[in-house]
């Protein structure tokens, strides 16, 4: 690790590791400020000695003299209004000696001497005294020139060209996040690690991440893409490696099972990886295949599968890391630079980053074809995320049991309910289509979807996240379900009022003709709502009267 090329870092980035280094250089902790008018304070400190102010100019490609003008210009007059005990700058320019004496004396008495200038070299040299603190900073970790050199340039560490073309990018533009270090520490202790997670949100960028880690401690890396028998072919002794096995259980469908015997290969071939030093297993698949697959084949139950299970969730990204990755994305892509400049502006940035849909691929693909195309990307962005198709449509029609995809269409009529609720009414849907409604074939549906698709705690279902739910709306409204048989399948009478609310929605026109085409089994279901006020069904808070009138509101609105 013997430099840094701190120009593949972000301003946000540099920002970060400058308040981690400056505390510890200065021995005081250090407040850093959302980015904008910053009133000249990046980091500060506010104690019983005073206010010390650490300004932080990260323009890599700019001379001395441009930076002397423009902090002479556009920082000194902030300063003098500051009034700061102390003033630091840190920069990712190099300065002179003269360069450092004309700040110094422009700056007095802020900057008390030049020791409080630090350049690009002075920074390197504090980084290269903390080797800790570098590796807790891993896109600061993957800028060293050595790791860049292992990572992005040598052949004999990158194997495939496939990898050679994605990996520079993704090093640019990923975010650390929870699901990031909970793989990164389990592959650290088994040596095999299978990334789990819903379409879109970070598998691969995760594996590459992992991959990237161990080729800055000299290992190879092989990418498998046919099946686990390319490990054997590719296996040396004596030589650290790290297979890449993207998509194991496939992109789409398990239709098409294992080759023959592979399943047992695979354990195979993860046992003698575990045992053996400096061999490590990097996998991943979408969770909901993963536990098709293990339905299938026992021995990917068996812990040495399960234990090496990582799934990153949408909750590993906060706001916080949400704003990183679009602003990491928006900073390399090839967006003109007033387009870039636009996502300044909160109004355009904070929608996308607390979109309940925020998926990173969808971010991407955005900025991709926006700079092709000329158009709005801010408000593309969000049209993107608005639409959850993009994610599940191939999932939902494409890929699940038939008994999976009738537990997501009764579910959505519940929103969130009691296990036994949901099974009574997934029962009766099946039923009504005359396929098989047993216990067992309900189970494995669950099991298929949960943690996916759906989560269970304290016996309730409900799924997993928002774009899941908007999806199955719009799955309905476009007449992929037995709508008549799940009018009939109901069984509370929250789930008609649910299908009423979504045939009421703008978007619900499809929704609305199925009504009115059964509108029997409709009239049927509402005055079934009387037969459970009778006996006692709804809460106790909630009047006869309430109910009986909606269930003549129900016929009015609808037909």
């Amino acid at each position: 690790m013997d430099s840094f090329e701190l120009g593949r870092l972000t301003d946000h980035d540099f920002e970060v590791v400058c308040r981690d280094l400056f505390s510890d250089v200065l021995g005081i902790p250090l407040e850093i400020f959302p980015r904008g008018r910053d009133r000249g304070i990046d980091l500060r400190h506010t104690g019983p000695s005073g206010t010390t102010v650490v300004q932080c100019k990260h323009w890599p490609r700019a001379t001395q003299a441009t930076l002397i003008r423009r902090l002479i210009k556009d920082e000194l007059p902030k300063v003098r209004a500051l009034a700061p005990d102390r003033y630091i700058v840190a920069t990712t320019v190099g300065l002179t000696v003269d360069g450092k004496e004309e700040l110094c004396g422009a700056f007095a008495p802020y900057v008390r001497d030049t020791g409080d200038l630090y350049g690009v070299d002075e920074i390197v040299a504090e980084l290269l005294r903390r080797p800790e603190l570098v590796r807790r900073h891993f896109r600061l970790w993957l800028s060293s020139t050595s790791v860049l050199q292992t990572v992005l340039n040598q052949d004999r560490y990158l194997r495939s060209s496939w990898l050679q073309k994605r990996l520079p990018g993704i090093a640019d533009t990923f975010v650390p996040h929870e699901g990031f270090e909970r793989a990164k520490q389990l592959l650290d202790t088994q040596q095999v690690c299978v990334i789990a997670g819903i379409p879109g949100v970070g598998k691969t960028t995760v594996a590459l991440m992992l991959a990237a880690w161990l080729m800055g401690n000299n290992y190879e890396v092989h990418e498998i893409s046919q099946d686990v028998d390319e490990i054997g072919a590719l296996w040396r002794d004596g030589t650290r490696q790290v297979f890449l096995y993207d998509d194991f259980l496939g992109s789409t469908t398990l239709d098409t099972p294992f080759n023959k015997n592979e399943d047992n290969r695979l354990l195979s071939v993860i046992r003698e990886i575990q045992e053996t030093p400096g061999k490590a297993l990097v996998m991943t698949t979408r969770d909901y295949l993963l536990e098709h697959a293990r339905l299938r084949h026992d021995r990917l139950a068996e812990p040495d599968v399960s234990d090496a299970v990582s799934v990153v969730r949408l909750t590993d990204l906060d706001l916080q890391v949400r704003g990183q990755i679009l602003y990491n994305h928006v900073h390399h892509s090839s967006l003109p630079p007033n387009d870039k400049r636009r996502f300044a502006d909160p109004a355009v940035w904070r929608p996308v980053v607390q979109h309940r849909n925020f998926n990173p691929r969808l971010v991407e693909e955005t900025l991709r074809l926006s700079a092709r195309r000329g158009q709005d990307v801010g408000a593309a962005m969000l049209e993107n995320l608005d639409d959850p198709r993009r994610v599940w449509e191939r999932i939902v029609e494409n890929e699940l049991s038939d008994a999976a995809v009738h537990m997501l269409e009764v579910l959505f009529t519940f929103r969130s309910a009691p296990l036994e609720d949901l099974e009574e009414s997934w029962h009766w849907y099946r039923e009504e289509m005359d396929q098989a409604a047993d216990g067992r074939t309900f189970r494995r549906a669950l099991q298929l979807l949960g943690g996916t698709m759906i989560t269970i705690e304290q016996g309730r279902v409900a799924f997993h996240n928002p774009s899941i739910e908007d999806y199955l709306r719009f799955h309905l409204n476009a007449g992929r379900a037995h709508f008549l048989e799940l009018i009939r399948a109901t069984v509370q009478g929250e789930q008609l009022r649910r299908l009423v609310a979504a045939a009421r929605m703008a978007d619900g026109a499809g929704i609305l003709a199925r009504f009115r085409e059964h509108e029997l089994a409709v009239t049927a279901a509402a005055h079934q709502m009387e037969d459970d006020l009778e006996m006692g069904l709804f809460d106790e808070d909630e009047s006869l009267s309430t109910h009986l009138e909606w269930a003549l509101v129900l016929q009015r609105c609808l037909f």
